[in-house]
């Protein structure tokens, strides 16, 4: 968080509770949440506020944040880096946790394709239409793994060929 989120995000909490903000508060508060994002921090002071008559700390935002994380990991499974990668262990570890961290972050593929879902139960129409497409799904799962096959015979015949450069 920048200096002037640490501001916005104590004025929000200022808000709630009625504190004096000074210059030290500000440097406070920015060394105890400033590596937060600020969105999340922000979720978090209405979440503490929800829930809480509590004089909001940091602690408590550090707590709340990291249980939307959490919960954010939970509900998305970051995308596998590609096949390249695995030739560079420390470059396959960064994107993996590249990955992981836009997750959390809430970057994830869901995000990028609209608004979270609503919680409880889908409508039974979203269920039938999943049913509808199941097998679709399958045959296309199982097309891609033919053609990575496929394609792996490939490479392993021209690696064999005689005079061929390896």
């Amino acid at each position: 968080m920048t200096r002037d989120e640490v501001v916005d995000l104590l004025t929000l909490i200022a808000s709630y509770d009625r504190r004096t903000v000074g210059n030290a508060d500000i440097a406070a508060w920015k060394l105890a949440v400033g590596d937060l994002e600020f969105a999340d921090a922000q979720e978090a002071v209405v979440a503490h506020v929800r829930q809480s008559s509590d004089w909001t700390t940091p602690a408590h935002i550090r707590q709340l944040v990291k249980a939307a994380r959490a919960a954010r990991l939970d509900r998305s499974l970051p995308p596998a880096p590609p096949a390249e990668a695995a030739a560079s262990p420390a470059k396959y570890q960064a994107m993996v946790r590249a990955a992981v961290k836009a997750a959390a972050d809430g970057r994830g593929i869901r995000r990028a394709l609209g608004p979270a879902p609503l919680p409880g139960e889908p409508p039974e129409e979203w269920k039938q239409t999943r049913q509808a497409i199941e097998p679709l799904r399958h045959s296309k799962r199982e097309d891609a793994l033919s053609q990575v096959a496929e394609s792996r015979k490939e490479r392993h015949a021209e690696l064999d060929e005689p005079g061929s450069a390896s």
